[in-house]
């Protein structure tokens, strides 16, 4: 019987290994071997999920646009650490699948690899089991949270099919709780409740022993008091003073207290003294004693010290010496004492617009068609070879308008015969728009063909503004334009442009265009950053902008209305732009100072005095906020003012980049008369949307070009001599209304930034407020005398003290200007009070009533 059971243990044990992992390879070299692979194939699974993550945008268009056999060379340059392959593999297993989640399996094979290779034993069912859960639960809470980029769901594909098929059923609370209870039964059918509970337990005790060790790390930190300094030692008395009262806090001890336990120790005899070595604390504990009495030391006890022979040491009397050091001293340091300028501070509760305020548009399918594109790669080399043009390759790269294809010459071949058929390749290609060659294609041994696709995509704001390129881009004035032929987010620093200039014929763009730029400015920076001079000829276009006066606009002084429409008033701000550069130059030159982001910087370490007026230019240091001046239908100015208006935006052009002072010109048709050889060569940045001819397209970009575009917001962006075919993004106007609602609803400076009077030939000062004597008000002369015994010129003060509105408070500090009480307004900073008498005050009221 016994020999039976053996047998058929035996023959048990046989099957098992049999049907075991190590029975199917049979040898144990084949086993390591499979163990390798399984190790080897998991790690490069690992580091290109984990490359996609932070690269996987760049990628996406090589990846999901780019035919294998045809784009060797386009694949070589993708960003995954493990190439080609690495990138298609991860946009599968995380965009595809279960997400981020999915590293989760890939731990559990890099596990049974080591398992296989006989590194560490594992119970590898349990794991798996582990591994497959939380898969797809985290899988299913990414989703349901929301987490998602620009171009996948953290939760993966099959995440968020589960969120719409279960939210489509209960709605987003029963997904929630779906979550919860199926972790609830992960927990207890994974541990016994024993251990449940014992964990639970130990979780209380630990969370009570932290509060409890915060709180005696508080009571360790407060209940400290004065510990003198006598010979270098610290005295047993001092240690028993430290335990009496535990209620008060260090620096609410009285000095008189102090005195008198410092009486006492004073007339202690060597023996103490001797005891105080012996229980002498660390150098910590002393280093927190020497802090303390620099909080609490004071004259009376220096003279009590001196009175009874005492002598601190050298070190302590250095500390004591810079408690309360006066504003005259040398070593005052008032970083240290106030901490950096805070710019934003005025308007601390504001908040960047959200990008809910903008729409989604959807596809329909536009933009990449599989079909489209093989069929141009056949009817490109049908073309060609009709004029014996012989090719050896094409590739091609798909855009959101057009696609970009790449032909190699054979040998022999003239680019010139192949640029001269760019009619001939439209008219085969039943193209929507004109079809641009680029002979060569810069840096490359091609021949780039540009044509347009069939079913082009709409690139939607919101689409830029929600990627990493730009959420994460450190330019000091963002301009983010739309995408490129690579759907690649194209992105430009304004600041080192350092101007635009805009053409476009009419309905081809050029307006959504600034408005594009505009609202990329205003999602990045605060109002105390960026200011606007929007000129608008037609009255229309940036009639909406009006809503963020308060924010971000800036205007003349004594005018109503920020938005600039009347042609004698552009002059007059342009002039005074002038003014504002050379008094910003001013202030760099007495700040030492190159340019904005140094001056700036200085003056928020506070090494600038901002109450002072700095010598010989009767102004005062105070921040800079950028300066950008937008003008549309710049050829209407030309024609109605001319010089008068060219003189000015040449100066600002030629000098202003340096004071962060920045300048847009946007124009229908770029003729030679409107853009000027002074314009093209202060403005290196062009903007080309569809123009009328290629005269047009020379003008504004030097070569031709801009009469094949599409229209509908595809553009060329020339910077320097780098040529960019960009698809714009699209901006609508209930999208711009969103964003100056939500701006506008905030709290605002008192008013617009004001830029420094335009003076004229003569030097009467124009736009100055003027008042009437009958039209005083009646709360000037109280108000006025407020002003004089406060020293402060400030609106909101007025509002605050006589509880005025808005507008009346506004309108008598502009008579108190008039009257000469205060001076101009600067930036949001208080009016300077020109008054310091009341005397001279009562001067000023007679001279009004005769």
């Amino acid at each position: 019987m016994e020999d039976q059971k053996e047998r058929k243990n035996k023959k048990k044990d046989k099957e098992q290994a049999e049907t075991s992992v190590g029975g199917v390879i049979g040898r144990e070299n084949a086993k390591m071997l499979l163990g390798l692979a399984v190790f080897v194939i998991s790690l490069i699974a690992l580091f290109s999920c984990g490359s996609f993550l932070f690269v996987g945008h760049l990628d996406q268009s090589i990846v999901e646009h780019l035919d294998l056999a045809t784009n060797e060379e386009v694949k070589a340059e993708v960003h995954n650490l493990c190439g080609y392959l690495g990138a298609k593999f991860s946009n599968f297993l995380i965009a595809g699948t279960f997400g981020v989640p999915v590293v989760l399996m890939i731990y559990f094979f890099i596990r049974l690899g080591l398992s296989l290779m006989n590194f560490g034993k594992n119970n590898l069912l349990r794991l798996f089991g582990i591994c497959v859960f939380f898969t797809l639960w985290l899988s299913f809470l990414f989703s349901v949270c929301g987490f998602e980029t620009s171009f996948y769901n953290l939760g993966g594909q099959c995440g968020k099919m589960e969120d719409i098929l279960v939210e489509a059923q209960t709605g987003i609370f029963g997904a929630v709780m779906l979550l919860i209870f199926t972790f609830a039964i992960y927990l207890l059918v994974s541990y016994p409740k024993e251990v449940l509970l014992e964990r639970w337990n130990w979780l209380k005790e630990k969370l009570s022993k932290g509060k409890f060790s915060i709180k005696g790390k508080e009571a360790a930190t407060d209940i400290v008091e004065e510990k003198p300094v006598m010979n270098g030692e610290v005295s047993s008395q001092q240690s028993a003073v430290k335990n009496e009262p535990e209620e008060n806090d260090a620096q609410s001890v009285e000095p008189s207290a102090i005195k008198t336990e410092e009486e006492k120790i004073n007339n202690t005899g060597e023996e103490e003294q001797v005891e105080a070595k012996e229980t002498q604390k660390p150098e910590t504990d002393k280093a927190d004693e020497i802090v303390f009495d620099v909080t609490v030391a004071t004259e009376t006890e220096k003279a009590t010290q001196k009175e009874n022979g005492e002598e601190n040491e050298p070190v302590a009397k250095e500390i004591v010496q810079s408690v309360e050091p006066e504003r005259g001293d040398s070593d005052y340091d008032p970083l240290k004492e106030l901490g950096p300028y805070d710019p934003t501070l005025d308007l601390s509760d504001y908040k960047m617009p959200t990008l809910d305020l903008l729409k989604e548009y959807a596809t329909d399918g536009a933009g990449y068609d599989r079909e489209e594109q093989e069929e141009n790669y056949r009817k490109i080399k049908e073309v060609l070879g009709d004029f014996n043009i012989n090719i050896t390759e094409v590739k091609g790269t798909v855009g959101p308008t057009i696609a970009l294809y790449e032909i190699s010459l054979a040998r022999g071949i003239k680019i010139s015969r192949v640029t001269s058929l760019a009619d001939d390749i439209a008219l085969r290609m039943k193209a929507n728009g004109g079809v641009r060659i680029i002979a060569p294609i810069p840096g490359k041994g091609t021949v780039g063909i540009e044509i347009p696709n069939k079913k082009p995509q709409i690139v939607s704001m919101r689409s830029i503004l929600d990627t990493r390129t730009f959420q994460d881009c450190k330019y000091e004035l963002p301009i983010a334009l739309g995408k490129t032929i690579t759907n690649s987010v194209f992105m430009v620093d304004l600041a080192k442009q350092p101007h635009l200039l805009v053409a476009g014929a009419t309905g081809q763009g050029k307006s959504v265009g600034l408005n594009a730029l505009i609202a990329s400015l205003l999602y990045k920076k605060h109002p105390s950053q960026l200011k606007f001079v929007m000129v608008d000829p037609k009255m229309v276009e940036f009639s909406i902008y009006s809503t963020i006066e308060k924010h971000f606009l800036a205007k003349l002084p004594g005018e109503e209305d920020a938005i600039i429409t009347d042609t004698t008033k552009v002059v007059q701000t342009l002039v005074s732009l002038t003014t504002e550069m050379d008094n910003r130059y001013k202030l760099l030159m007495k700040a030492h100072c190159r340019n904005i982001i140094e001056y700036n910087n200085k003056f928020v370490s506070r090494r600038l005095n901002p109450e002072a007026e700095v010598e010989g230019t009767g102004l005062c240091h105070h921040y800079m906020p950028y300066i950008v001046v937008i003008i549309d239908e710049y050829g209407d100015l030309m024609m109605t003012a001319g010089k008068e208006v060219e003189a000015p935006i040449a100066r600002i052009a030629q000098k202003a980049r340096a004071v962060g002072i920045h300048m847009v010109l946007a124009t229908q048709r770029p003729s030679v008369q409107i853009v000027t050889g002074t314009i093209k060569a202060n403005f290196p940045a062009r903007m080309a949307f569809r123009v009328a001819s290629g005269i047009d397209s020379k003008t504004i970009l030097d070569q031709t070009g801009a009469q094949n575009l599409v229209g509908r917001g595809d553009m060329l962006y020339l910077e320097g001599s780098k040529l960019t075919r960009v698809q714009c993004a699209f901006l609508d106007t209930p999208e711009v209304e969103n964003i100056n609602t939500f701006i506008g609803g905030q709290q605002g400076y008192p008013e617009a930034f004001m830029l420094p009077e335009y003076v004229d030939e003569n030097g009467d000062v124009v736009g100055s407020p003027t008042v009437n004597a009958k039209e005083l008000d009646p709360l000037l002369r109280q108000a006025a005398e407020l002003v004089i015994r406060s020293q402060n010129g400030s609106t909101s003060s007025l509002q605050r003290v006589m509880s005025l509105g808005f507008n009346r408070a506004g309108r008598i500090m502009d008579q108190l200007e008039a009257i000469g009480v205060v001076g101009a307004q600067v930036g949001s900073k208080p009016r300077s009070v020109l008054v310091s008498s009341e005397q001279e005050l009562d001067t000023i009221f007679l001279n009004l009533k005769k």
